[in-house]
């Protein structure tokens, strides 16, 4: 037996109003909250809150490096995401205390990475992309407060797809294999022209082809962005997304992945061949202006198409067909659940979304400050202290000493220089155009101490160092020294001496000949009642501020009377110290 409703009546939603109109923000606007709004207001709330986080990703692009395809992810993603829209999403759930539970744990997570971490990490915090690995709980914070938990789960493929922008891991890959990749990459160069003269191997040099042909001479150079990694790596990231929408045995989907990339990878030596080939007919400028940036393209997507036309061969295919939905999936604007269990107000989740996307996105919008020391993939942009050695205005520069016993702390590649800061003039009786800013009637010792082993910074740092060897610390706070980067600064006394001294000191990466090298560099100045200063004012955004204080608490550092004592000291060197990494200069390769 059946009763019919009257046009008028409607089931219960899954936001617990019925008719689903109270509980959608929307409604008196005559917009389909459930089905149009909300999924496009879920986007628009991600895009603002990470808009420096993705603007930096799509800008890698057009970068010659094998990361340049992580910019695909966020778009992959969302194809995953309108691929599961017809998935079931499980067995009801009516109960939105627990989307509340699990939200809200995603979003504060990501709200303390993005507020605390800048401070807390300094420079590392864009050098590993920490903003990149929060996103993906940022987006499940606000799927699980939005639509709930089951509709979380159904589209945990994309979401989770997203953390494959993150870059860090790739970086550390790349760093021990790349060089291998393009050794075997010219060692089947070598093979194929063998049989195909198109060009002969440079005498003496490893990367290096001559194309003599038709009055041109063209030497050409196959370097790891040449290698076809970065075919590989956007192989494997659109291989990835097809994977998780393919039926078929774990061993069949691996062999297809393995076929894939080595396609991928003999298509490019083909590639490569192909460009020999141009520059021996019209010369160089057709061959690199001309086929160079677009062959490689032509070649990733035909290796692409090639492996969908054969997921058939390999066993697999593509799930099709509507899969029937949960009653309570809020995606479908036909979909009404029974009411169950206390739900809030979508009025609720909403609010509490904006909130935290508000302060995730402020501080993101931060992240520009790191532009000159690191680029989008955390590959470093400036040259080591040895290098760049920059002094302000009126100082000298002199290096006083190395110390090689201390190779087994810091590596077997490490160095340890010192150096000394000198006021040699500038300031009375000069021009006011070359006054110098920063004056002092004592030198600054500088440690420089660059290794590739960034753990072992860690493992000896200062303060460690410093209470080893039975130092009073106190006044110890974090500091900004511009660019995204932040220092450390403590003073510090010798029992035996009953001398006074203040350090400051931050962590960096710098690009060498040999690699990403991590650099300390810590100034030293004795604290004297004779000690005179001339300094610029300091001024801190009250945004980064906020996160300096919050660092100094959570490190357990001396109260501000303690350092307040030192306060004309502390205040000219953190503004020597920010001249000094103003002055740093870029890498040569960057």
């Amino acid at each position: 037996m059946s009763v019919a409703l009257p046009p008028s009546a409607s089931l219960p939603s899954s936001d617990g109003a019925v008719g689903g109109t109270p509980n959608d923000p929307f409604h008196w606007l005559g917009i389909d909250w459930r089905g149009i709004a909300r999924p496009a207001l879920a986007l628009a709330i991600v895009v603002a809150a990470y808009r420096v986080s993705l603007t930096s990703l799509f800008e890698t692009m057009r970068l010659d490096t094998p990361l340049a395809h992580l910019a695909l992810v966020p778009f992959i993603a969302l194809g995953l995401a309108a691929v599961s829209r017809h998935r079931d999403a499980g067995p009801a759930i009516h109960d939105r205390q627990l989307d509340w539970i699990v939200g809200a744990f995603l979003l504060v997570v990501a709200l303390v990475a993005n507020v605390v971490l800048p401070a807390r990490l300094s420079t590392d915090f864009w050098i590993w992309r920490v903003d990149l690995l929060t996103m993906p709980l940022f987006v499940a914070g606000v799927v699980s407060l939005l639509f709930g938990v089951r509709t979380l789960w159904k589209y945990r493929h994309a979401v989770l797809f997203l953390l494959l922008a993150w870059p860090y891991p790739y970086n550390l890959v790349m760093d021990r294999w790349l060089g291998r990749f393009t050794q075997t990459t010219i060692w089947a160069l070598d093979q194929v022209l063998r049989h195909i003269r198109l060009a002969t191997k440079v005498a003496g040099s490893s990367s290096d082809f001559l194309v003599s042909k038709n009055g041109f001479d063209v030497k050409m150079s196959v370097a790891s962005a040449c290698s076809g990694a970065n075919g590989v790596v956007g192989f494997l990231l659109v291989a990835s997304a097809f994977l998780m929408v393919l039926t078929g045995s774990k061993k069949r989907k691996l062999i297809w992945l393995l076929a894939g990339a080595t396609l991928v990878w003999s298509l490019n030596v083909v590639r490569i061949m192909i460009i020999f080939w141009a520059a021996g007919q019209w010369g160089e400028r057709v061959a690199i202006d001309g086929f160079h940036p677009y062959v490689g393209l032509v070649v990733f997507n035909l290796a692409i198409i090639v492996m969908v036309l054969l997921l058939k061969p390999f066993g697999l295919k593509i799930e099709g067909g509507r899969q029937p939905r949960s009653p309570d999936d809020p995606t479908d604007p036909t979909a009404r659940a029974p009411r169950g269990g206390p739900r809030p107000q979508a009025w609720g989740g909403l609010a509490c979304v904006l909130i935290v996307a508000l302060g995730v996105g402020v501080y993101n919008g931060q992240l520009h400050d790191y532009d000159r020391i690191a680029n989008g993939l955390g590959s470093p942009r400036l040259a080591d202290f040895a290098t760049s050695q920059g002094a302000p205005i009126g100082w000298t520069l002199t290096k006083t000493d190395t110390y090689t016993q201390y190779e087994r702390f810091f590596g077997e590649h490490s160095t340890w220089n010192r150096y000394a800061f000198q006021f040699s003039g500038g300031a009375a009786g000069a021009s006011a155009g070359a006054r110098a800013a920063l004056t002092a009637n004592i030198p600054i010792t500088v440690d420089v101490i660059d290794t590739p082993d960034r753990a072992a910074l860690n493992a000896y740092g200062i303060e460690q160092c410093y209470k080893f060897h039975g130092y009073s610390i106190h006044g110890q706070q974090s500091v900004d020294l511009g660019d995204g980067l932040v220092g450390g600064m403590l003073t510090w006394t010798s029992q035996e001496t009953n001398l006074t001294w203040t350090t400051l000191y931050w962590y960096w990466p710098v690009d060498t000949p040999s690699g990403t090298v991590y650099e300390r560099v810590t100034l030293v100045m004795n604290d004297q009642p004779t000690n005179t200063f001339t300094s610029p004012p300091l001024s801190t955004d009250g945004l980064r501020q906020l996160q300096l204080d919050l660092d100094s608490v959570l490190r357990g550092t001396s109260s501000a009377e303690d350092r307040a004592r030192l306060v004309e000291t502390r205040q000219f060197m953190i503004g020597f110290a920010r001249q000094l990494v103003a002055l740093r200069t870029p890498a040569p390769s960057a």
